[in-house]
């Protein structure tokens, strides 16, 4: 791969170098979902749903190989267009980096009950969930980082509450009101501004809602 490098000026021109880099990764992405459902029916007007599941995704870093930063060279004239001197292929060599392994598991729980035939809706849930972060440095001849216990520490979540409430007032009306929160880990990699990996907090969320719904008849 070629790129572009910082513009410069050389005489009463302005250019930028080229620089050659090579990298090779290999990644595995798998995700599953598993859930059951149970539904009760104490009386015709009343009707109990309930959903529990565990769900995760698992990215897998099979192998890294990256080349060191190559020398600049052949700059381009950017108001010219033109190229100063050919570009030269310095077949730059692979060199292998560490690898990853990242799991993200999540459980949950969902309960929805209709009261009056439908006419009140109340559902209830919440989820808890982890991340677990793993780095190999076997195939490196760099030392691992000093905070390496810190970067690939699992990360547990916090419980993720969700609640709402739905009143029918006809069949074409709705009046609503719900509140739910998240909450998602960061990843362990990711860098502050002075290099130091694993010390982001985890992203987290409320969101609270009210409202109306109408269901407008269909026109021609």
């Amino acid at each position: 791969v070629v790129q572009t490098t910082t513009l410069r000026q050389i005489d009463d021109r302005w250019v930028v170098d080229r620089r050659q880099t090579a990298n090779d990764i290999g990644r595995e992405h798998h995700a599953f979902d598993l859930n059951s459902t149970f539904e009760l029916t104490p009386s015709p007007r009343v009707k109990n749903l309930t959903v529990v599941g565990f769900n995760g995704r698992f990215y897998r870093l099979t192998h890294s190989r990256s080349a060191a930063t190559q020398p600049n060279q052949s700059p381009i004239d950017i108001y010219r267009v033109v190229t100063l001197s050919p570009l030269v292929d310095n077949h730059p060599a692979l060199v292998d980096a560490f690898r990853n392994d990242d799991f993200y598991w999540n459980a949950y729980a969902q309960n929805q009950t209709s009261l009056a035939d439908r006419q009140w809706v109340v559902t209830v849930g919440l989820g808890y969930g982890e991340q677990h972060f793993k780095r190999d440095y076997s195939a490196v001849t760099t030392p691992p980082p000093d905070n390496l216990a810190a970067l690939t520490a699992t990360r547990k979540g916090d419980v993720t509450p969700n609640a709402s409430l739905v009143f029918n007032v006809t069949k074409s009306v709705a009046l609503y009101a719900s509140y739910s929160t998240s909450y998602s880990p960061a990843d362990g990699s990711y860098e502050n501004a002075s290099g130091q990996a694993g010390s982001f907090d985890p992203t987290t969320g409320t969101n609270v809602e009210l409202g109306a719904k109408m269901d407008l008849p269909a026109t021609d």
